[in-house]
């Protein structure tokens, strides 16, 4: 159900990859171009694992898919899928979410941050801002509008999206990686393609948990614009 390869886009580079701590994820992530010439990429975490989240985060793609070619605003695509999603499941189940629309000609990107961990944008000049959330996590109040928010993704400009899986591994005495980790790993690569910036977080994250198994899903989405 994960995207074999992300789409082309002169001027860009896109990344997304999944690692499932059992035999199937209950992470998401997505990439998928519109009519409009705009792409969306997206990355979510249903809460709990095994069988039933994976048919969950099913349920989440293909509503999204459906209505991915109507060029509706972010805002309001986080908040149908959310209505979706309270249908197909019980009050104990909810999907923290994260959907972000890039306009290539511009560099504009309008993103929805639905309870899930802040995104990372990285600029050129090595500065680092964090992308709060926006509200709360799909399907746990259905009918509750979200907002958006937008930012100019400049040449050399790097967004990172993550799960918990990353910053929430564990070291054998039980210390997590954390999340100022990751921050200050991320501050660090500037310049760098994001498929070196996956294989050396990887790198990382298995130096610190040491042979511990992984307790959650990973997942990274990353999205690039190539200086010029």
């Amino acid at each position: 159900l994960l995207p074999e390869n992300p789409p082309t886009i002169p001027g860009y580079e896109l990344h997304g990859s999944n690692t499932a701590s059992r035999q199937v994820s209950g992470d998401y992530f997505d990439f998928r171009a519109r009519g409009d010439g705009k792409t969306y990429a997206a990355i979510a975490d249903v809460c709990g694992k095994g069988v039933g989240p994976a048919l969950l985060m099913a349920s989440l793609q293909a509503s999204f898919h459906a209505w991915a070619d109507e060029s509706v605003p972010v805002s309001e695509m986080t908040g149908r899928l959310s209505e979706a999603i309270s249908r197909r499941t019980g009050p104990d189940r909810f999907i923290t979410f994260f959907l972000v629309l890039l306009d290539p000609t511009t560099g504009e990107v309008e993103y929805t941050n639905a309870g899930h961990n802040p995104g990372l944008l990285l600029k050129v000049d090595g500065s680092l801002t964090e992308l709060p959330s926006h509200g709360l996590p799909l399907a746990l109040f259905p009918g509750r509008p979200y907002t958006s928010t937008k930012f100019t993704l400049m040449p050399g400009d790097l967004l990172c999206l993550y799960t918990d899986g990353v910053t929430e591994a564990n070291s054998p005495d039980g210390t997590e990686f954390g999340f100022p980790r990751l921050k200050e790993f991320i501050g660090k690569q500037v310049g760098v393609a994001p498929t070196e910036i996956e294989e050396e977080l990887l790198k990382e994250l298995e130096e610190h948990a040491q042979g511990e198994p992984f307790a959650d899903d990973r997942t990274l989405v990353m999205v690039r614009r190539v200086p010029a």
